[in-house]
Formats: C-alpha cells, sequence, structure tokens
C-alpha cells in the first residue's frame, strides 16, 4: 500500500458504560408493569370470586310478600330479567321468555323481577302467562347492581354465579335461544 493512500481507520468509541443504565431502567419498568398486571390479574380474579359469591346472596322480595335468593339457583344457568308493566318492550318479550322458559325448563332457571309494585307486576305476569319465579326491586338497586341501564334488562348469569352478558332491550325468543346456546350450550330442536 502506497503511504500517500494511507487511510485513517476510525474505530468506534468505548461504549460509555452509562449507556447501559437507561436499557436496565426500561428493562426494570417492564418488569415492574409486568408485575403490577400480574397482580391485577389476580386481584379480579378474587374480586371475581367474590362477586360470585354476592350474586347467590342476593335476595328479593317474591310477589307475594316471601324472600327469595338467587343462591336457589346456584350451579345452574339463570337468566335474570328486569321489568315492569309501563315498560311496552318488556311486556312485549314476557311471553317469548316464558316460551323458552318452559323449552329449557331444569335446563336454565329464569327470575323475573318489576321495577315496580306487586299489583302491578302481578297483574302483567298473570296477563302475560308468566310462570318463572317473578319477584320485585321496587328500589332499582338490584337493577343498578347489575349496570341496567333501560328496559328491559336481561342478566346472563354462570352456574358459579358470573356474570356471562347483559342485553338491554327487547328480546324475541329466536335472540333469547341463540344467547342460551352461545353462552350455556343449550341445544334447541329444529
Amino acid at each position: 500500500m502506497d503511504p500517500s493512500e494511507e487511510t485513517t481507520e476510525t474505530r468506534p468509541a468505548d461504549p460509555d458504560p452509562r449507556l447501559g443504565t437507561p436499557r436496565i431502567v426500561a428493562i426494570g419498568v417492564v418488569v415492574l408493569v409486568m408485575v403490577a398486571a400480574g397482580a391485577a390479574l389476580a386481584a379480579s380474579f378474587f374480586s371475581s370470586d367474590k362477586a360470585t359469591s354476592e350474586i347467590h346472596q342476593i335476595t328479593y322480595p317474591t310477589l307475594d310478600g316471601e324472600q327469595a335468593s338467587l343462591g336457589q339457583f346456584a350451579g345452574q344457568p339463570l337468566v335474570l330479567n328486569f321489568f315492569a308493566s309501563w315498560c311496552g318492550p318488556c311486556v312485549a318479550e314476557m311471553p317469548a321468555f316464558e316460551g323458552v322458559h318452559r323449552e329449557v325448563a331444569g335446563e336454565v332457571a329464569f327470575v323475573g323481577l318489576a321495577e315496580e309494585g306487586a299489583r302491578p307486576a302481578s297483574e302483567i305476569v298473570a296477563r302475560t302467562g308468566v310462570t318463572y319465579p317473578t319477584g320485585l326491586d321496587t328500589t332499582g338497586d338490584l337493577l343498578q347492581k347489575f349496570n341496567g341501564l333501560g328496559m328491559p334488562t336481561t342478566v346472563f348469569i354462570s352456574p358459579e354465579g358470573e356474570v356471562l352478558d347483559t342485553h338491554i332491550g327487547e328480546m324475541t325468543a329466536e335472540q333469547l335461544r341463540g344467547r342460551l346456546t352461545e353462552l350455556y350450550g343449550v341445544r334447541f330442536d329444529g
């Protein structure tokens, strides 16, 4: 090689040992986030268990003035329907709910809770032919507990007492059957 063509070779400078610090901090932050996420997941799991037991502890007055509990349905799927006689869509869906209730008797439990007094609730239950257990939520506390924002509200609860889905608005028999198949694996003939 000709000395006049000599090139100066540049070598990268020795890395600054402090450049590793941001990486360590970043890794530490990722680890902390993962630990926090794991803790949040564990907390939701345990609070879900708590919510499960709370659902089965809910009591309500029946239309005849007795006390009943959702706990009596523990171990089986439950459809909880909030209704009122002044709610047109509620009244319209009640015969469909009764029909599907009869189709799945023994497989899925149904409970209706009226957002009004016993007299109008009893009248609409009789007029629509509902035979599944019905009760009262005159304060609206239970509807609120299940995040109901309108009427009717239908809550689908697992055998363990976990809320699987909430539907706000009228449901047809076909829609209800579809949800029972999707959520509980119920099969219908035809």
